[in-house]
């Protein structure tokens, strides 16, 4: 009695008042059909199948166009491989960073960043690991650490900070290729609301934060890059919804 009354319900209405359930809830257009249904009509009732036509159709519906700008990882995607710390090579002071435990210790009391501004530069190849970490260090007091001790290196900041550097910088966030090569036209998608899930955006935020931290020793190539890189980042509706993030012309200093 329940199926026959659904099925003349779809047979009558447009999908968007299916009584199927608020599927706009939903966590993904991928959610398991066979198992939502069998809450909804009895099997060996014949209905089930119409229904799941139904409920695709109303999918339909509610997926949108969206540009997304980071890739989704599944089961079988690998995170981009993290930068071996540099221990050839290494001079002055740098030395004394290849041990982790010291290593650590000397970036988050600030020892590393009172350092630089007294002009003991760190090594280039420590700077050049330092921006690759910040994308991937899931340590938030850590990452700040290096923002701090980056922005204190101004003149290797105008010197190697330029346009492969800004596209690896986003591509170890998760950019997909498309979105971080800016000779590329971008594209929208069909699908639903929230494509990244419980992704977290703490990194991205650190990044952000960053390129503006480095925007007055950055040369105009690369801020040029960055601009047009946070403006193709913030055609993502997910990100641009954000509130925490900071403005993107704030964030390459265009205000100065």
């Amino acid at each position: 009695m329940g199926a026959d009354l659904i099925l003349k319900r779809e047979a009558s209405s447009s999908p968007e008042t299916l009584p199927l359930a608020d599927i706009t809830n939903r966590p993904s257009i991928n959610t398991d059909h066979d198992s939502f249904l069998e809450s909804v009509v009895a099997e060996g009732e014949g209905g089930s199948h119409r229904i799941k036509r139904a409920l695709k159709r109303t999918e339909a519906t509610l997926a949108e166009l969206r540009f997304r700008f980071f890739d989704i990882p599944d089961k079988t995607s690998k995170p981009p491989e993290r930068l071996s710390f540099p221990k050839k090579n290494v001079k002055k002071w740098g030395i004394n960073l290849r041990d982790p435990e010291i290593r650590y210790q000397t970036f988050v009391s600030g020892f590393a960043e009172d350092m630089v501004k007294l002009n003991q530069t760190l090594p280039d190849e420590i700077f050049m690991w330092l921006i690759s970490e910040i994308p991937m260090e899931s340590d938030n007091v850590l990452r700040t650490s290096y923002c701090n001790t980056l922005r204190e290196s101004h003149e290797q900041v105008g010197r190697l900070f330029g346009p492969e550097t800004i596209r690896g910088i986003f591509h170890g966030l998760g950019g997909n290729s498309t979105a971080i090569d800016v000779t590329k036209r971008i594209h929208a998608i069909q699908e639903l609301a929230s494509p990244y899930g419980k992704r977290t955006w703490a990194r991205t935020r650190s990044v952000v934060k960053l390129l503006g931290l480095l925007s007055r020793s950055l040369n105009m190539e690369a801020r040029i890059h960055v601009v047009v890189m946070l403006l193709r980042m913030s055609c993502d509706r997910a990100v641009r919804s954000d509130s925490s993030f900071p403005k993107s012309s704030n964030a390459v200093g265009l205000k100065h």
